[in-house]
């Protein structure tokens, strides 16, 4: 598993200007010999050095939200683009729980709402895509 870790770290250090971890929560069970844990899943934030027009002088970040669960080593990811239409309402409702909803530490005014394509590869921008092929991406998702 620590290879698994370390690869992991290797690759987001080589896409991602800060990660931060926002939510690690773990499933205890009970077994007839005491306790162990059962599983462990950790929900991060990572701000991408791509994706981000390089002419584009705004401090908006793209945004991935991840969440890794062992022992499946089950690992997704989602392009978060800010929701326009407000939903705090959501938090008024009876079954409402805060932790459920992941969310990143970032202001939304603070992260960008696309991913540009043509920026997936710093230093080297695309400069000529296929007819019909958007140049903004505004849902993403890894696993």
């Amino acid at each position: 598993m620590s290879d698994l870790v370390s690869s992991f770290e290797g690759a987001l250090n080589k896409i991602s200007k800060v990660t931060d971890v926002i939510q690690v929560s773990a499933q205890i069970q009970r077994t007839d010999s005491g306790y162990k844990v059962a599983m462990v899943a950790v929900d991060a934030q990572v701000m991408l050095k791509l994706g981000k027009p390089s002419g584009d002088l705004d401090d908006k970040e793209v945004v991935f939200l991840l969440n890794f669960v062992w022992p499946r080593m089950l690992f997704r990811g989602t392009l978060y683009t800010p929701d326009p239409i407000d939903q705090s309402w959501r938090k008024l409702m009876p079954d409402y729980e805060e932790f459920i909803e992941v969310v990143p530490m970032l202001h939304p005014s603070k992260i960008r709402s696309s991913l540009s394509i043509l920026d997936l590869i710093p230093g080297e921008p695309i400069t000529t895509t296929p007819q019909g092929v958007p140049t903004e991406i505004t849902e993403a998702m890894i696993e």
